[in-house]
């Protein structure tokens, strides 16, 4: 499967978590997020040691996730809160459906679609990848549909 397939899936698959779960959908934005900005980076897809630059570089590169700096210490708050507790540290709100970046407030929904146009415009080209996005990055034994791996 290549990157492009692959990560095209899975924020296809977001959409019903966005919408029926907004809060697990939280984690995988933040993930997400990081995926972003890794596609900036000459890295390897699995190189660890770079998870901070690559969020905040997908913060400042896409113009869809800019206004997103507004809110100091994002990658501490969302994703190191999410990714290793589960848990929103201190410093903002989260809310199922629109921003109120004003007030620190981080909407699911709103933050899901932009971080489409993130991909939209990394895919078109408006954002220049490091990464060959049609390169095979995983292998995958069965029949995939959407997120969900069946085996035949």
């Amino acid at each position: 499967m290549t990157a492009r397939e692959h990560f095209t899936e899975i924020l296809n698959g977001m959409e019903d978590i966005v919408n029926n779960h907004p809060y697990h959908a939280f984690a995988l934005n933040a993930i997400f997020i990081e995926v972003l900005g890794k596609c900036l980076s000459s890295t390897a897809w699995q190189q660890g040691g770079a998870s901070s630059t690559d969020f905040k570089n997908a913060l400042k590169k896409y113009p869809s996730l800019q206004k997103y700096q507004s809110i100091f210490g994002l990658y501490s708050i969302l994703r190191c809160g999410l990714v290793h507790a589960l848990l929103l540290k201190p410093g903002a709100i989260l809310a199922p459906d629109k921003n109120d970046l004003l007030n620190c407030t981080i909407g699911c929904k709103d933050l899901y679609q932009d971080i489409c146009q993130a991909w939209e415009d990394l895919k078109l080209g408006h954002v220049t990848s490091q990464k060959d996005l049609d390169a095979e990055i995983m292998s995958v034994i069965g029949e995939n549909s959407g997120t969900t791996i069946t085996k035949n």
